[in-house]
């Protein structure tokens, strides 16, 4: 089974706000950005979470949760970049990093919390699956909202919610044991994918347009 990650903290001490795990894509870029929120007075004593939650956290600690490094990898320096606001005894947390997409798909978060991974680039196209067992919910009546952003081309999904540029997925105790997520998308916004298209059609209608006025001037002339 794998390993506990930095998402468990979702579970740890979240409040009635639903924790996000949210994919904003913009071409070849990918900003991951987690945000949930910590009650902090259920910190006075942290014996309960240090055997639950040491695979990651170390020590499982409010100053580690709120101010140490979450690094984005399993190796490697990279750390996310963290915003905390405070409001009253809650932590409002939001933990942000930006990959290229041939790096995305060595991200922890997808790694260690999914039973099934594959998270790579193909051509033009980013392909997103995620299956199996969730192995980051640990209480039964917690809920994590997985979000795509994006202006990118998108070929197919199976979102449970779909706008145009907005993906979503719930992952809760129905079915944290079968997981099913998946997106394929191009590298290329929907505006340059379309844009380049009309071009295209615009430019030949240019072309077939200047044929059809010589072709009527020779016919003239020929009269």
């Amino acid at each position: 089974m794998k390993k506990y990650l930095f998402l468990t903290l979702f579970l740890l001490l979240v409040t009635a706000c639903t924790p996000e795990h949210r994919l904003e894509i913009k071409g070849d870029k990918i900003t991951e950005t987690i945000t949930f929120t910590v009650d902090r007075e259920q910190f006075v004593d942290n014996s309960e979470y240090d055997s639950q939650y040491s695979a990651f956290f170390s020590p499982t600690t409010l100053n580690h949760i709120l101010n140490d490094n979450i690094s984005v990898f399993n190796t490697g320096t990279q750390v996310f970049e963290r915003t905390v606001i405070n409001r009253g005894r809650f932590s409002d947390v939001e933990l942000t990093y930006t990959y290229d997409a041939i790096d995305f798909f060595n991200a922890r978060a997808f790694n260690d919390c999914f039973e099934n991974t594959n998270i790579r680039t193909v051509g033009r196209e980013i392909i997103i699956s995620l299956s199996g067992e969730y192995y980051c919910l640990f209480d039964e009546n917690a809920s994590i909202k997985f979000i795509v952003d994006t202006t990118n081309k998108v070929n197919s999904h199976n979102a449970e919610f779909a706008t145009w540029n907005n993906y979503n997925w719930t992952i809760n105790s129905s079915n944290m044991g079968n997981v099913n997520i998946e997106i394929k998308l191009l590298k290329q916004s929907i505006f340059v994918y379309y844009g380049v298209r009309i071009a295209l059609v615009i430019a030949a209608l240019v072309i077939i347009n200047c044929v059809l006025k010589i072709m009527n001037r020779k016919s003239l002339n020929e009269v």
